[in-house]
């Protein structure tokens, strides 16, 4: 009987090194699926909203914050953040010094669009800041495969983490998605790792699982926030581990965990991360919301989503 069980025990711990084994292989395929192929159709070729707006609207709001001092974007179609990364990762390749000194020669933001396109008069060109980005994208197409298989891991076992992995890594839609650099490449990676908090929290709850959900909720309202649905997993994962009395009722037991201290911790992490990243919409409240109106605008792009 021990022999029998020192083999079983043998053959787990061989299937969860298989299954190891297959998720890093599954990682390595969708590395080279995204990342490798990240300058595709460049200089002529881009998606519309990777163009339009997303690196545009970061490019106006380097202008404005070099010349005028703010960093505000004027366009709220999207979140500040999809902006601030384009603007963190231009900085950390050439730096603001050559950046700062272009922006003061041109009187607008679109006069320094044209500008980005001469490389004798930028440290980066736009096409350069462009696939700088899509590669950004492809990596946070890794991470997102990373991060749904340790997901699936818990809430299946190993094989089925091994299965979901390639799924993500080889899915036409999730590569074409990590392909351009757009707040739905970004989106993808904060909803998955709420997905993972759920899963965290579901197994057992504490501070820093909560905190680990609202950081990620948070960062999904300073991208796009229609995709803030997800965080109903919180509570929910919180309501499925059934913990509470005989005496009370499903619906009571989801109204606790709907404002458990888990939950209001994951609430409060998650509106300070979206204060530290868009504190624009802090200080203005709707206002800021409004952009230059129409398409431009986050309010009137919601409510036409949801009419």
């Amino acid at each position: 009987m021990h022999a029998l069980r020192t083999w079983l025990s043998t053959l787990s711990r061989d299937r969860d090194q298989r299954a190891l084994v297959l998720v890093a292989m599954a990682l390595v395929v969708a590395a080279i699926a995204r990342v490798g192929t990240a300058g595709w159709g460049l200089p002529m070729r881009y998606h519309v909203d990777e163009l339009g707006f997303v690196m545009w609207v970061a490019a106006h709001a380097e202008w404005h914050g070099f010349v005028r001092g703010s960093f505000e974007p004027t366009v709220t179609t999207y979140g500040p953040f999809v902006y601030e990364l384009a603007l963190a990762t231009k900085w950390l390749i050439s730096g603001t010094g050559g950046a700062a000194e272009a922006a003061q020669q041109v009187p607008d933001g679109w006069a320094y669009l044209t500008l980005l396109d001469d490389p004798e008069r930028t440290p980066l060109t736009m096409n350069g800041w462009i696939h700088a980005m899509r590669i950004v994208s492809a990596w946070v197409g890794v991470g997102t495969v990373l991060l749904l298989a340790r997901a699936t891991k818990r809430l299946a076992g190993p094989e089925a983490a091994a299965i979901v992995a390639w799924l993500a890594a080889l899915a036409p839609g999730l590569v074409q998605v990590s392909h351009y650099y757009t707040p739905d490449a970004l989106l993808l990676l904060f909803e998955v790792m709420v997905l993972d908090a759920a899963t965290l929290l579901l197994d057992r709850p504490s501070a820093t699982r909560a905190g680990y959900a609202g950081l990620a909720i948070g960062l999904i309202l300073a991208t796009k926030m229609t995709g803030a649905l997800v965080a109903l997993l919180v509570p929910w994962a919180l309501f499925a581990r059934r913990e509470h009395g005989p005496d009370v009722s499903g619906s009571g037991a989801l109204v606790r965990a709907c404002f458990s201290r888990w939950t209001w911790i994951a609430v409060l992490v998650s509106i300070a991360t979206y204060a530290t990243l868009c504190p624009w919409a802090v200080m203005r409240g709707p206002d800021y919301f409004s952009g230059g109106g129409g398409p431009t605008s986050g309010a009137f792009m919601l409510g036409t989503l949801y009419d």
